[in-house]
């Protein structure tokens, strides 16, 4: 995980410029970037630099940098998981103890975008078979997180947070209400943070068996 400048990710957001302001939430924002990479190697090995353009995600308040941290956290533990938005690196705050998240740009938006954008006859609504492709990449997202060590569950699968790339396909983000649990001794699929933590997540997307008796 590469470790960015504060003074890098800024040249590269044009000093967070609302130009490239792609996407505002209740913890933070994100704008696109264009980083230059590459240059020195180590050992005498020069590589040649390249521009890339990713996505810096950054705190809006206090709890939003706690609410990143998680993120962050969350994400390099679970390391590349395919269905999940990839972790490029993260990059110094301004202030002490500030971080920001680097990931991949997804140059199509969310799924809440494609499915509430106006119907033209450009853009008709996506169709079924279209869905369905989506359903299936986020399902398996998610069996690949439950199914790691430690186990992720992220706790706000909606929409707003189906990322869709270039490349069709799509990819699960925003890890900041994620949580990692570890099994528990004795195995039969139980797990140690089976009474906890208490519920959270996004009112119209929350399970009920896990929201009624409190038990992720």
């Amino acid at each position: 995980m590469r470790e960015f400048s504060f003074e890098e990710v800024e040249a590269a957001t044009g000093g967070f410029a609302a130009k490239n302001l792609v996407g505002k939430g209740s913890h933070g924002n994100v704008y696109v970037a264009r980083l230059v990479c590459g240059g020195d190697g180590g050992g005498g090995r020069v590589r040649k630099k390249k521009v890339v353009v990713v996505a810096v995600k950054r705190a809006s308040h206090a709890l939003g940098e706690a609410k990143l941290a998680n993120e962050i956290a969350v994400l390099a533990a679970a390391g590349e998981v395919a269905g999940v938005v990839n972790l490029v690196g993260v990059a110094a705050g301004r202030r002490e103890g500030e971080r920001m998240l680097v990931m991949e740009y997804m140059a199509d938006g969310s799924l809440h975008d494609l499915l509430h954008r106006p119907t033209t006859a450009r853009q008709p609504p996506p169709p079924w078979p279209r869905r369905v492709e989506i359903a299936l990449d986020v399902a398996e997202a998610v069996r690949a997180l439950h199914g790691g060590e430690p186990r992720v569950i992220h706790r706000d699968v909606k929409s707003a947070n189906i990322l869709l790339g270039r490349d069709g396909r799509a990819r699960l983000a925003d890890f900041s209400l994620a949580v990692k649990v570890l099994a528990a001794p004795g195995g039969g699929g139980a797990t140690a943070a089976a009474a906890g933590p208490a519920p959270a997540g996004t009112i119209g997307y929350l399970d009920p068996c896990y929201t009624e008796p409190g038990r992720l």
